[in-house]
């Protein structure tokens, strides 16, 4: 499940008006960042306004035990949020109308619609986006070959053009890939790789935590360029290592990209003491903490900024130090609710080295569900 999820916050929100259902279609990758892609939407309402969206795996089957189970995860992200007064569910897959007699899968839509407004959720809108068509369940059109796609992409919210500041959104398949590497970059941080002095974890003090983390904001606020190569690199060898790769962590924690940071010394001495410390630093500990932090979300276009330029670096860096890195960009996309591209990153960083501490924990936060801010009634 990726969690419920918004567009980035901003001084003065723009509000929209959804004339139609093909308006409300149009709309939802907006809200949600992304186009879904055999997924199952749930829309979350207060009054009239859809305040946030969440995303879930569509089933391989419409068969009633996955369905339970999946109705089962969204009453209870519905218990999480007490101010949700409505709900819509839309269907992305890559079913047609022409292949089958109705809309696909109209059993599975029906039972979720039933078991939200058993649950005292009424369900405003049912419709399926499907390969060659769309529809409202509910609607003649859904037993007659479906709507064409065309009334979606030329609805007058696309006519309006969205909303103002907000880029189009990507698909969901392309949210975990990497950029495609240019030459002269991955050159000029294989040299710097190579010039780097590497820092033991039992050599760490206050001071020199503090120069990493600076040498990784460099590397992340510039971005990746032959400027900045030395920089890069001392933030790609940050990732190497589990005690080290906490830096970055606490990096991000700290502000992201551009965002200038603090760290005070008594944060700094007490992520020493346990980054020292070989009992707090297990696996199961580090996953621990890491999910105990998720509790707080955040800033969601900051961490966006910071997922961007850590595919970038990974792109470019060899495949012996490759995993650390990808492991970071897969708990950032994680830690904005984003599970999907993490586990693409993950698969990734697994090829190369699947017993890597960092992509192990990454990938055990992952399956343990969603971040604890997901479970908060502050994602309106």
């Amino acid at each position: 499940m990726n969690p419920p999820s918004r567009p980035d916050p901003s001084p003065s929100p723009t509000v929209v008006r959804c004339n139609s259902p093909a308006d409300f279609l149009a709309s939802l990758p907006v809200l949600l960042g992304y186009v879904p892609e055999n997924s199952i939407v749930l829309t979350l309402f207060e009054g009239s306004q859809a305040k946030s969206a969440a995303r879930f795996d569509l089933p391989r089957t419409d068969v009633p035990l996955e369905s339970t189970q999946l109705d089962r995860a969204m009453l209870e992200l519905l218990e999480q949020h007490t101010w949700v007064s409505g709900a819509a569910l839309v269907v992305y897959c890559s079913d047609s109308f022409a292949n089958q007699p109705g809309a696909p899968h109209a059993l599975l839509a029906m039972w979720l619609e039933r078991a939200l407004e058993m649950h005292g959720t009424p369900v405003r809108e049912l419709a399926c986006i499907a390969s060659d068509g769309w529809a409202v369940y509910r609607s003649p059109a859904a037993n007659n070959g479906g709507r064409s796609l065309t009334e979606i992409a030329h609805s007058r919210f696309v006519r309006r053009k969205g909303l103002k500041g907000v880029p189009a959104p990507e698909r969901l398949r392309e949210l975990g890939s990497l950029p495609r590497p240019q030459q002269k970059l991955a050159s000029a941080l294989k040299q710097a790789l190579g010039r780097h002095q590497e820092m033991t974890p039992s050599t760490l003090t206050v001071a020199h935590t503090q120069a990493m983390l600076q040498h990784c904001h460099d590397a992340l606020s510039a971005g990746l360029s032959p400027g900045t190569a030395q920089e890069t690199a001392s933030f790609v060898h940050a990732c190497a290592e589990l005690e080290t790769w906490l830096t970055p962590v606490l990096l991000i924690a700290a502000g992201g990209v551009g965002e200038s940071f603090t760290v005070d010394d008594t944060l700094a001495q007490t992520f020493l003491e346990f980054i020292h410390n070989d009992a707090k630093t297990t696996r199961p500990m580090v996953t621990k903490r890491l999910k105990l932090f998720s509790s707080e979300r955040l800033e969601p276009s900051q961490l966006r900024a910071t997922v961007h330029t850590l595919t970038v670096v990974a792109a470019h860096t060899p495949d012996a130090l490759r995993p650390g890195v990808l492991a970071l960009a897969a708990w950032a996309w994680w830690m904005g609710g984003m599970t999907t591209p993490a586990v693409t990153l993950l698969r990734e960083a697994a090829a190369i080295d699947a017993n890597h501490a960092s992509v192990i924990i990454v990938r055990e936060l992952c399956e343990s569900g969603p971040p604890l801010w997901a479970f908060t009634d502050e994602t309106r």
